[in-house]
């Protein structure tokens, strides 16, 4: 009930051909676009990393009003075209000095980050999805760079952040 995966994807990157050095006159292997995943939500565009893992940042997978309970995400990431999945999220709020390597905060902070492993064409590969700890009162997913993961392992890695403290584990009694 917190939150679900509505954003479901078909995460095989779209991999243009590789640059020679004398056609481009930049370094070998570079590559020309951004890889692309064509989620339920629409096209994300994310970056192609060193490693040649594929980088899909901030895709907001749910929206949550102010005490309620979060619910999956439905409209579309961009009216036209493709998202540009090429930075993380916001955290949620935290108390002061609590937060961890981000000054990007906000209540809307439901969202996940992906990192696909290099020639990945489509099949299954395990999943591992990392949830940043933090005793449920801080923290957040954008320390966390699952590119290295991705590549040794062959995995698609997730990364989520997810709402904190008294925004996400306030119990009234009326909900008990």
């Amino acid at each position: 009930r917190n939150g679900g995966a509505a954003a479901r994807a078909d995460i095989s990157p779209t991999r243009s051909r590789k640059n020679s050095k004398a056609e481009s006159g930049y370094f070998m292997n570079t590559y020309l676009s951004a890889p692309t995943a064509n989620t339920t939500l629409g096209l994300v565009a994310g970056a192609w990393l060193s490693d040649g893992t594929a980088q899909y940042l901030g895709l907001q997978y749910a929206t949550a009003e102010r005490w309620q309970i979060p619910v999956d995400r439905t409209d579309p990431y961009a009216s036209s075209g493709a998202f540009d999945a090429a930075s993380f999220g916001p955290s949620c709020p935290q108390g002061p000095g609590q937060i961890y390597n981000s000054s990007d905060t906000s209540e809307e902070c439901l969202y996940i980050n992906v990192w696909t492993p290099p020639n990945s064409r489509g099949d299954p590969a395990p999943v591992l999805l990392w949830i940043h700890g933090g005793g449920y009162m801080f923290g957040g997913a954008a320390p966390f760079n699952g590119s290295t993961l991705a590549a040794q392992q062959d995995v698609v890695v997730c990364t989520i952040n997810y709402r904190l403290g008294y925004l996400g584990f306030m119990a009234f009694p009326e909900d008990r």
